[in-house]
């Protein structure tokens, strides 16, 4: 299986992560608020639409409940909600990428988050299994900055 998080990256992930006719290829979105999701989809909407319209009359769920994305806590955004959008933008975990060159890709990303909100602890890491450690950390750090912010 090969995941990615933005379709302007499917060509890049495609091919560093060595796709085979056959492999099992998995386009992600993920959000965290309403607000999140129409910072990321309007450029590409035309003015007509609504991203509320569109994930009411079109959108598709594979698990869980469609109502759940108008509940109160999901149509208001929170203060960092553009750094889990980045993290998941630049998420290269599944992507099948040579394990060094993951390593590097994540590491990036852990530098740029790091430098731009307060984390606990410096992560760099230096193999697969921490990129993967630091990964979920740094989202329960920013989720902790999140709900601290309520």
């Amino acid at each position: 299986m090969i995941r990615f998080s933005v379709s302007s990256h499917q060509s890049e992930v495609l091919k560093i992560g060595n796709y085979k006719t056959g492999d099992l290829m998995l386009h992600v979105m993920v959000y965290h608020s309403i607000p999140q999701m129409i910072d990321d989809w309007t450029p590409d909407l035309l003015k007509s639409e609504s991203v509320l319209d569109i994930i009411k009359e079109e959108h598709k769920t594979l698990y869980g409940n469609i109502k759940s994305l108008f509940s109160k806590e999901f149509l208001k955004g929170k203060r960092y909600d553009n750094f889990f959008l980045r993290i998941y933008k630049n998420d290269r975990l599944n992507s099948n990428y040579p394990k060094e060159f993951l390593v590097e890709k994540m590491n990036w990303l852990y530098r740029y988050i790091s430098k731009h909100i307060k984390i606990k602890e410096v992560m760099i890491a230096k193999n697969e299994n921490e990129a993967r450690s630091y990964f979920y950390k740094i989202c329960d750090e920013i989720d902790n900055l999140n709900n601290k912010n309520d």
